[in-house]
């Protein structure tokens, strides 16, 4: 649906922000005004130590596990999401992944970076890797938005971006789907690519771009967990 919206404002505004309309101004990047750009925020308060999910109220001193990481570890040693997929940060994401405007990635990174939790979680990567899409998929919609956010990050914080997985299969879209659905659909999709062994013995961040149930995340870390690297690290633009 945001294709079509997209078109449409571009057509009434074709001058103006695709996220509010307004005519765009000097400090505006990647097409969006500055003013749009001012409101890409993130979460605030306490998180979760393991997944990273940032809680209402703050806690206050050092965080807790959250009750789905006490139930359930996951797969990964640690976790990070900008923002909630809300607002002017969902909209930036949705442009990036399906109106056809990957220099979104650009300014996304250094709204992501301005933020200090997320800027020390992504500095404690030695390898960024994006989770991958399937060939299909990516043929179909022209571009990863995983792999151009994670080159985007890397590229700031000067840290290599590397391919260490592969879409192994083609999967139903997880939209509508419970989080046991999720993980079913997922079983089995990502492989080991063949420069999977740079992970070894070395600290990998898996990149995303949102962060459903984490059902993507955890079975991408699963499959790189045979690489031997020494933790592996989970890192998501927004938080739905």
């Amino acid at each position: 649906m945001w294709g079509p919206l997209h078109a449409l404002l571009s057509l009434l505004y074709p001058e103006g922000c695709p996220l509010c309309g307004r005519p765009l101004d000097a400090g505006c990047r990647a097409g969006v005004c500055s003013c749009c750009w001012s409101e890409v925020r993130g979460s605030r308060g306490s998180r979760c130590l393991r997944c990273g999910l940032a809680f209402e109220a703050d806690w206050g001193g050092a965080s807790p596990i959250c009750l789905g990481c006490a139930r359930r570890p996951p797969a990964f040693d640690a976790g990070f999401s900008f923002g909630p997929y809300a607002g002017r940060l969902a909209g930036a994401l949705r442009l990036l992944k399906y109106a056809g405007m990957p220099r979104i990635a650009s300014p996304l990174a250094d709204a992501i970076l301005s933020d200090r939790g997320a800027a020390d979680f992504l500095a404690g990567a030695e390898i960024l890797a994006p989770v991958p899409l399937h060939p299909r998929r990516l043929r179909e919609r022209g571009h990863d938005q995983a792999a151009l956010l994670a080159q985007a990050l890397g590229a700031r914080l000067r840290r290599p971006v590397s391919p260490l997985l592969r879409r192994a299969r083609a999967t139903p879209p997880q939209v509508g789907l419970t989080a046991r659905e999720r993980r079913r659909n997922l079983r089995g999709a990502f492989r080991l690519a063949r420069t999977a062994g740079r992970a070894r013995g070395r600290i990998v961040c898996l990149v995303d771009d949102v962060w459903t149930t984490g059902s993507t995340l955890e079975e991408a870390a699963r499959a790189l967990r045979p690489a031997r690297p020494a933790a592996i690290l989970v890192f998501s633009a927004a938080r739905a």
